[in-house]
């Protein structure tokens, strides 16, 4: 058993707050949370909603308020940052839209502390979360831009971790395009102006059953005003007075920390494993009307869960990512706010303290089992600190399910005739086969096989130079987790990777053979293929050795006679 152990998330808040109550009650909701966090920055920034003002004494207001509840949260916690800390720590941007504000001489408090917190020596990655407007995180990245080296910008970037509600003004494409492995969730797009991108995005999962979103399946009652005025609001001291009524939506915003809580469901590196901010996948999203532009590279963007609503029906849906923990999010957050004005531990209530075999980490378990096994899940050591009974109830995530080993098979007679693109795909498994599972080719005579796992993306060196051309050969890549990552050409071994502990790609991931999507990237195989086959483990040489024989005694003409009139031809459109 494997236990993968969380370090406290640093976090940095960009919020346009005032453009509508929504940042304001977000910030309330946050305060209450900052035990779980290492707060190093509450910017206040612009947005398409607020072009050319910022009003940090709003995020001072609700901090001063934290300060006269902190003594009763410590009561019930521990780890509540210091109010004069917390005070320290506001900055604001520049009073200028978006692109206005990047470039020489854009520089501000905000930028500048963006800068300071990422160049701290501390390794742990910096969590920007964008409320509105994300100008100021761009400025922080053109000056780092413009007066680094390249490793010295490659090693700022690989630090930071965004995550924005929408694209609220024009310089988020920029930072994707400009950056682009930077780590980045979003529901791309813009809603200003007609756009209509928070009808699609996933965050609006939160509670926009009646606005922006418009689904059913929810329960609305808990994220409408009179639920909130009797849980949060009314009776919860100074700070609860400071969550306003609800205009459009309940805390927009609100997703992008809630994703960073450690209630045990999810992991911040590992967007697709879902937590209470909802679930997400790395691919290059198709361009729709409200994108700014066609995205260049993958993103972490909306992915789909099937969920049964209050109303017994099955919805299949990226906000129900997030809808499907209503419940204990809100009960989580009204028991938080309780705590700023309970006096006594025995006032208020309290998580039940979840443990796996005895184990009371938030951290994921990790077991190695094997296809088949029984396995036995034990919750013993689980306690609730009140003395409440305890309801336990265990259920499969299946949105997410991956494998843990693969193997691809192909025969192939290659013309090694360069096309529109650099590279030729041979095979490829994942919505997003630029970034998770690809078999590619190159003209030369090289195969470069790539993958991104849960770990991060790898590409060995490239092959020796044996592909021949217009020959029909056997080619298969094998990936046993923890074992093996193995190409091989005709059964013998032509790249050997060494051993990842990842697991693969989603099960249901698609299949692409000889093109992937977006077809803009020119990735078209050049010749014949026959005889694919998918395997959901990983081979070992023998096993790979027997499928090249065994295809070749079912085959009514052997490999090397094939004809394009006697088998299937991938097309690619820069054959004549």
């Amino acid at each position: 058993m494997q236990i993968e152990t969380l370090a406290k998330p640093r976090v940095i808040v960009l919020t346009d707050i005032t453009n509508e109550p929504d940042d304001e009650q977000s910030m309330v909701r946050f305060l209450c949370y900052t035990n779980e966090f290492d707060v190093e920055g509450l910017v206040a920034t612009t947005s398409c909603w607020l072009r050319d003002k910022v009003v940090s004494e709003r995020i001072q207001e609700r901090v001063e308020a934290y300060g006269l509840v902190r003594n009763n949260l410590l009561k019930h916690a521990s780890g509540y940052p210091e109010t004069e800390y917390l005070l320290n720590v506001i900055k604001s941007g520049l009073p200028v839209y978006g692109m206005e504000g990047v470039g020489k001489g854009q520089s501000s408090m905000g930028s500048n502390l963006i800068i300071e917190v990422v160049d701290k020596p501390d390794p742990c990655p910096v969590w920007v979360c964008v409320w509105g407007g994300v100008n100021c995180l761009a400025q922080a990245l053109w000056e780092v831009k413009h007066n680094r080296s390249r490793e010295e910008i490659d090693a700022f970037v690989s630090k930071l971790r965004i995550y924005t509600i929408s694209d609220q003004d024009n310089t988020a494409p920029w930072i994707r395009r400009t950056f682009p492995n930077l780590f980045y969730i979003v529901s791309p797009g813009y809603e200003e102006n007609g756009g209509g991108a928070y009808h699609y995005a996933t965050w609006v999962g939160i509670s926009g059953d009646k606005f922006h979103g418009r689904f059913d399946g929810a329960d609305f009652s808990m994220v409408d005003n009179p639920w909130l005025d009797q849980h949060i609001r009314q009776n919860h001291g100074p700070l609860g007075e400071l969550h306003p009524q609800t205009k459009y939506l309940l805390e927009g915003d609100t997703p992008t920390f809630l994703y960073l809580i450690p209630n045990g469901l999810g992991v911040p590196e590992k967007p697709n494993y879902g937590n209470w901010e909802g679930r997400y996948e790395f691919y290059i999203p198709n361009q729709q009307k409200w994108h700014y532009e066609q995205e260049a590279r993958p993103i972490w963007t909306d992915a789909v869960d099937e969920v049964i609503g209050i109303d017994g029906k099955t919805y299949k849906t990226n906000q129900a990512t997030i809808w499907r923990w209503r419940q204990a999010s809100q009960h989580d957050f009204a028991a938080r706010i309780d705590w700023t004005v309970a006096e006594n531990y025995q006032d208020a209530n309290h998580n039940p303290v979840a443990a796996f075999s005895h184990d009371t980490s938030k951290g994921v378990v990790t077991l190695e089992v094997k296809s088949g096994e029984v396995v036995t899940l034990s919750a013993a050591g689980t306690f609730d600190p009140d003395g409440h009974n305890i309801l336990y109830y265990w259920f499969l995530y299946k949105d997410f399910e991956f494998v843990d080993g693969i193997t691809i098979t192909a025969w192939i007679r290659p013309t090694l005739k360069a096309g529109p693109g650099t590279w030729q795909l041979i095979a490829a498994k994942g919505r997003d086969v630029h970034e998770f599972f690809e078999i590619l080719l190159h003209p030369t005579g090289f195969i470069w096989m790539g993958w991104k796992l849960t770990g991060g993306r790898a590409v060995p060196d490239k092959s020796p130079l044996d592909v021949k051309k217009n020959v029909w050969q056997h080619i298969a890549v094998s990936y046993q987790s923890g074992k093996w990552w193995t190409t091989y050409l005709n059964g013998e071994v032509l790249i050997d990777y060494p051993k990842k502990n990842d697991k693969l790609i989603p099960l249901d991931a698609p299949l692409f053979l000889g093109a992937e999507e977006p077809l803009g990237m020119n990735r078209y195989y050049n010749g014949d293929t026959d005889d694919f086959a998918i395997f959901n483990r990983g081979l070992s040489q023998d096993e790979i050795k027997q499928v090249q024989a065994g295809m070749g005694k079912i085959m009514a003409i052997q490999p090397q006679a094939k004809l394009h009139t006697a088998w299937v031809r991938l097309k690619t459109k820069y054959l004549q």
